[in-house]
């Protein structure tokens, strides 16, 4: 039977690949050459992974509820690259359940809130010194 853990733990191994392209790539400013498919082949493996892993956790607690293998792939398989918004939404309605109400993420261009608002970003001295000021 699967577990929530088993979903955790091929999501790991799923980034692992990323994580091991980010590596090859040089680091340096300018025209990356060569690697210069990198960068979107870690975006595509991500959203892949992560879609991956919301359907996995999904499923594993829908059979968990013995709900149909028919009733599964009809919730899960009408999804099409599901965001935190949509994981988020479908936990409340499937299960009732509330998360990730204050989910972000950083990233280049500020920090994105779980909804897709954006919230002014902010550099990690500003945080050290509202804490320590």
């Amino acid at each position: 039977m699967a577990t929530i853990q088993l979903a955790v733990d091929r999501y790991k191994n799923a980034l692992s690949i990323p994580k091991r392209l980010i590596e090859l790539h040089p680091g340096t400013r300018g025209h990356p050459g060569p690697v210069s498919a990198i960068a979107p082949a870690v975006v595509l493996i991500s959203i892949s992974a992560f879609e991956g892993f919301i359907e996995d956790v999904v499923a594993t607690v829908l059979q968990a509820q013995g709900e149909s293998f028919a009733r599964i792939a009809k919730l899960v398989g009408n999804w099409t690259n599901p965001d935190i918004r949509q994981w988020h939404d479908e936990l409340s309605r499937t299960f009732g359940v509330d998360l990730a109400i204050r989910f972000s993420v950083r990233t280049t261009r500020g920090v994105a809130s779980h909804n897709g608002q954006p919230r002014p970003s902010h550099t990690r001295k500003e945080d050290d010194s509202a804490q320590h000021g």
